[in-house]
């Protein structure tokens, strides 16, 4: 059954530039793999080029639909980044260093992605350190620390039972534990946990 013009409106059109200067009125990929995407197959939509493009576009047209905004920081933004970016660096160093000959697409794609990656991984890095994210993420395990400190000395206060000596080795103890628990990222400094003081007997 022929579609009606309003009806013809709501799908995408191929769009190529015919020979008598008219654009394709067939529908966007028809006849190719990629059918609302794209090129038809009279316009070249089977092409390797076409179908890469096509590709491509399917794939922004979903980011631009099924992607949600999401409220985050600029700060959390970055090390998001950051850490996807770590990630990427370390498969992709993985993957060619188990190449049996640099010669061939694989290893070409491999080591291009390998070297832009890296570049990224810098350049993220370089604007977390200018946006004092790395000073602000020690701050804040400090910060964490001290409060976890206070209040578990405060809990061990009200209960009491414990002697001097006791208080005092829980108290290093705490400081060491504690001093692990804040510096989840080897990449940053052991947050200083000397602020856990013995409770007074």
């Amino acid at each position: 059954m022929a579609m009606t013009s309003e009806e013809r409106s709501d799908y995408p059109l191929c769009g190529a530039k015919k020979k008598n200067g008219e654009k394709c009125r067939a529908f966007a990929g028809q006849g190719t793999k990629h059918p609302g995407v794209g090129a038809c197959r009279h316009h070249f939509g089977n092409s390797p080029a076409h179908e890469k493009h096509a590709a491509k576009r399917e794939v922004e047209r979903k980011m631009m639909t099924m992607g949600a905004p999401m409220n985050i920081t600029p700060a959390a933004a970055l090390m998001g980044v950051l850490r996807a970016t770590a990630g990427h660096v370390s498969w992709l160093a993985t993957e060619v260093a188990n190449l049996s000959s640099l010669d061939g697409p694989d290893a070409a794609n491999l080591t291009t992605l390998y070297a832009e990656e890296r570049d990224r991984l810098a350049r993220v890095g370089a604007a977390c350190l200018s946006a004092g994210i790395g000073k602000a993420e020690v701050e804040l395990a400090e910060a964490q620390t001290e409060a976890v400190a206070k209040a578990i000395n405060a809990a061990m206060s009200r209960v009491g039972g414990l002697s001097s000596k006791q208080k005092q080795q829980f108290g290093q103890a705490l400081r060491q534990e504690l001093a692990g628990l804040s510096a989840p990222n080897p990449a940053l400094p052991a947050p200083d946990a000397g602020s856990v003081e013995p409770v007074p007997a």
